[in-house]
């Protein structure tokens, strides 16, 4: 169970962040990409998500 609720966790953020860009922060009800943009902590979350996917 807690796996699915992490891989569900990890495939919404990369779709909120493929389809947002990559925002500071995202709004929570809407996920409209709000305040600055091209942060490098989302981009290394998604680098952090796909080495985990490939490792797994």
């Amino acid at each position: 169970m807690r796996f699915a609720v992490a891989q569900k966790q990890t495939d919404d953020s990369l779709t909120l962040i493929n389809q947002r860009g990559l925002s500071k922060p995202y709004d929570p009800l809407t996920g409209a990409a709000c305040g600055g943009v091209e942060f490098t902590w989302t981009a290394a979350m998604v680098i952090e998500f796909v080495s985990q996917s490939e490792n797994a």
